[in-house]
């Protein structure tokens, strides 16, 4: 089981910390209350974008498994166990999976490469509020009722906003048009986190099977089957 866990996310919808909380714990949020109950040590670490997550990859996931003398004798002090597992969390943005999965193994040392997970939001993670509609309109208390009526129809209930929804436009662009529409606004800074905190994510993993192996792995790893 793991004891001290490093997710790196690619952006500020994910990991910016805020008044609306970081929105991999909003989304994740029974997974993080698991771990501070079982004292599982996590940090999530906000990277600028997926260029500036490749460029440091190798050195953050080094930092992590094998820290150095300082930070061990650190661990030590606090009583926590030295980091032994990684999460990486990036939009596919269309992109080749396969192709960026490779990229970022690059990147790291072999020796950890058993201690790491790529996970991908697809195409970002706008798709896991599009597919909870209830949830993410739920975001605006007065929103008119035509706003859900056309995150619904974006996406056929039977389907996977993976798939459906390609990047011309993106997810998140999707909804700023359809919010502007009704007269609201969507920041991914803002209304991002928020409405991650308030989509059901069993519905998410239902119709975003990407979410839900980046969940199912993470139960596993920590022992967790809620």
């Amino acid at each position: 089981m793991i004891r001290n866990v490093l997710f790196i996310v690619e952006g500020q919808t994910e990991g910016l910390a805020n008044v609306f909380g970081k929105g991999i714990h909003n989304i994740l949020r029974e997974e993080f209350d698991f771990m501070r109950q079982k004292a599982i040590r996590h940090q999530t670490l906000r990277k600028n974008g997926k260029y500036d997550l490749l460029s440091d990859v190798g050195f953050d996931v080094s930092r992590h498994l094998d820290p150095p003398k300082k930070k061990r004798q650190k661990l030590q002090q606090q009583g926590s166990p030295i980091g032994d597992y990684v999460f990486i969390l990036r939009d596919l943005d269309c992109e080749d999976e396969a192709a960026i999965h490779q990229a970022i193994f690059e990147q790291i040392d072999s020796r950890f490469h058993n201690r790491v997970e790529i996970h991908f939001a697809v195409q970002e993670i706008e798709a896991w509020m599009i597919a909870h509609p209830e949830g993410f309109c739920a975001v605006y208390p007065n929103a008119p009722h035509q706003l859900l009526d056309d995150i619904r129809k974006l996406v056929p209930v039977r389907e996977s906003p993976e798939t459906a929804i390609d990047c011309d436009p993106k997810p998140a662009v999707h909804l700023e048009r359809m919010t502007t529409k009704n007269g609201l606004k969507y920041r991914k800074t803002i209304e991002g986190p928020q409405a991650l905190k308030l989509v059901e994510p069993n519905i998410v993993a239902t119709r975003c099977p990407h979410f839900q192996s980046f969940r199912d792995s993470l139960r596993q790893k920590m022992a967790y089957f809620g």
